[in-house]
């Protein structure tokens, strides 16, 4: 479903998504049809500081937000 969204951030979590299910199989041995999303959630990252420029000279500060994605799978066997 993901990789038939219009949106940019639904490319970013399949390709997370999928490098979630690679490492379960290669780390753990785990098939791909056992395994499913547990939790997976977005945590503020390094805010980058620029200037954007004004009148006279001046100079205004813009803050670019970044994010960390966190996509955990289990198999649900404890």
């Amino acid at each position: 479903m993901l990789r038939f969204m219009p949106y940019f951030a639904a490319k970013v979590v399949e390709k997370n998504l999928i490098a979630a299910i690679a490492n379960a199989k290669e780390r753990y041995g785990v098939s791909e049809d056992a395994l499913k999303i547990s939790e997976i959630y977005a945590d503020e990252s390094a805010t980058y500081k620029r200037g954007k420029p004004r009148a006279q000279g001046r100079i205004y500060r813009r803050l670019k937000r970044t994010s960390h994605l966190t996509v955990v799978v289990s198999d649900g066997i404890k």
